[in-house]
């Protein structure tokens, strides 16, 4: 009798507790929703790393984001990267190369790579994914929220993104793309993200770009 009961409090106790993980779990993506609905602007900076066949590339942007999808970023380095800027005025996609001194405008562009690699651009395709996967996970020793989905048009290079949402604070602090072999192909480290930032226009313009 007191072995049944024993078993009897052991699957209360247990069921109690995936109750209250699913709980917690529907209360953090309750957040990370409302994040992200609420997001009208944002600044970043990141440091991009890039795995090639035989090399990898290491560079670091400053990003400037306003819905639903006006940005820019700026490269910092490395040196021989330095400065170049590409800006989306929500019409225009404006690229400036300082080293050849060469402004390049595209319009009725498609989602460029580096854009692919933000949360602007990340909360856009978790609203329309007809898939996302949802986990806890650590990162440097903080509890986060992982949130898989597919990368839209995405090829066997990049097939997935995982963006990691620090669960205190509710702001991106990592991202992975992944091929379709669950490798993966660029990691992005977020810094100094801040929400809501009071961003001017302007600097999505021709004229905050560069000069040929």
């Amino acid at each position: 009798m007191k072995k049944l009961i024993i078993i009897f409090i052991s699957v209360v106790l247990a069921a109690s507790f995936l109750c209250s993980c699913k709980k917690s779990k529907d209360d953090d993506l309750s957040r990370v929703y409302k994040m992200i609905a609420d997001m009208d602007t944002y600044s970043v900076n990141a440091e991009i790393i890039v795995k090639g066949n035989r090399t990898t590339e290491n560079y670091n942007v400053k990003q400037h984001f306003k819905y639903p999808d006006r940005y820019r970023i700026e490269v910092l380095s490395p040196a021989e990267r330095k400065g170049k800027v590409t800006a989306y005025d929500g019409q225009y996609l404006w690229i400036y190369e300082p080293w050849i001194k060469q402004m390049h405008v595209i319009e009725k562009y498609k989602e460029t790579e580096e854009s692919g690699m933000f949360p602007g651009y990340f909360a856009g395709n978790l609203f329309t994914s007809e898939q996302a996967d949802y986990e806890y996970k650590k990162f440097a020793n903080i509890d986060c929220i992982a949130i898989k989905v597919k990368v839209p048009g995405g090829n066997a290079y990049r097939k997935w993104q995982i963006l990691y949402i620090s669960r205190k604070d509710m702001i991106p602090l990592k991202m992975e793309i992944l091929d379709s072999k669950g490798n993966i192909a660029v990691t992005v480290y977020y810094k100094n993200f801040v929400y809501n930032d009071k961003i001017d226009d302007n600097i999505f313009s021709r004229d905050s770009v560069g000069k040929a």
